[in-house]
């Protein structure tokens, strides 16, 4: 029985195969590679995901039972010259029938908006792993002599390794697309000790600021120098595309010695916009089809007012603040364009949802302008 299934899947993922993806695809060598590593924990957390319900279980054993026994050592033969564009489209057909059509094109664009690659390319790409990964778990069905249930079971046991092997940003975006299934309490669960570390960190910074205080310092000073660490500990928790304590503690070192005033008058700038994203966050993470698109509408219509009520103080920061309130801003734009390329995945969404969200990201763009 496989000790780590991702690992077996790499052991299969030859010259070969990146050869047929760069010939589909056109990604370079690194790309290809970047990609793939993201990938495959991200298909077995799906179809993790998929097992747990009783159709995708259902469809899980189909196709696994209607496999080819020596459907791994053909694939090279297979991977060659006018063969690759059927396999890849064969292996879409057999991730949509698993996934549904829905989760595969949100699995989509979350990969593709993480490598910076057209979705199609990504697609492609994902059509070109599912016979791969599939094989792979077709023979370790039959090397421990298992049924499905068994088999979702190995797939559970190995859950912490694929929640593991998938960068924070992209986990972050596959659970809020309902992707990550059986694997994000495992991915939440490491955000939250994650989340912890930060903290501890900030109390620190805290600590520190207090002993500026009593060197001096006013309170009020204080409570608003600390209320920028906190929205910057909070932001990259919520979308650092590394990890989150090293990222938390680069930028809590660089800010608490520059630290100034987010007050407007009697306006907490940073406070204001820590709001905007939480009801952001929020509100995408409720949008999964058309009636929840419009339903979401009138908050989004409200998000936009309360941001071009921000702009115009934004201009009156000091330049140490405007600078920490501008890397905020960047994170939540390339959060918010993880969201856009979810939603615009999904039927009937786009049209319905997509212009609200792409002024409200030229809202934002024009914040760092």
């Amino acid at each position: 029985m496989a000790s780590n299934i991702i690992q077996l899947i790499s052991d299969q993922l030859g010259n070969s195969f990146a050869g047929a993806i760069a010939s589909i695809t056109g990604l370079a060598p690194e790309q290809t590679r970047k990609m793939v590593s993201v990938a495959v924990p991200a298909l077995l957390a799906a179809i993790l995901g998929a097992a747990r319900t009783s159709t995708g279980s259902a469809a899980l054993a189909s196709t696994l039972q209607t496999q080819d026994p020596d459907l791994l050592s053909r694939l090279p033969s297979w991977l060659s010259g006018s063969n690759q564009q059927s396999l890849s489209g064969s292996g879409v057909d057999t991730l949509a029938s698993l996934l549904g059509e829905s989760k595969l094109g949100a699995l989509t664009s979350a990969l593709s908006s993480f490598g910076g690659i057209n979705r199609g390319v990504g697609r492609s790409m994902l059509g070109l792993l599912a016979p791969v990964v599939m094989g792979v778990l077709g023979q370790q069905q039959r090397a421990g002599n298992l049924d499905i249930n068994g088999l979702t079971r190995l797939l559970e046991d190995q859950k912490q390794d694929i929640a593991s092997a998938l960068p924070s940003s992209l986990a972050t975006s596959l659970d809020s697309a309902g992707v990550l299934g059986g694997v994000g309490d495992a991915v939440r669960g490491a955000a939250g000790r994650t989340a912890g570390a930060a903290a501890t960190g900030a109390a620190t910074v805290a600590t520190a600021a207090d002993s500026t205080r009593r060197r001096g310092g006013t309170w009020a000073a204080l409570a608003v120098g600390l209320a920028v660490l906190v929205l910057i500990v909070w932001a990259v928790n919520h979308f650092a595309g590394t990890p989150a304590v090293e990222q938390a503690s680069q930028t809590v070192t660089k800010t608490a010695s520059t630290a100034a005033s987010m007050m407007v008058g009697d306006v907490d700038v940073g406070k204001e916009f820590t709001t905007f994203t939480e009801g952001l966050t929020q509100t995408m993470k409720s949008v999964t089809d058309e009636v929840s698109a419009k339903a979401a509408l009138p908050k989004l219509t409200e998000l936009t007012a309360k941001l071009d009520s921000l702009a115009p103080l934004v201009g009156q920061l000091p330049t140490a603040s405007k600078t920490a309130f501008a890397d905020i801003v960047k994170t939540t734009i390339a959060s918010l364009q993880t969201e856009v390329d979810r939603v615009s995945s999904i039927s009937g969404v786009s049209d319905t949802i997509k212009p609200v969200l792409d002024g409200l990201k030229g809202k934002l763009e024009a914040l760092v302008a």
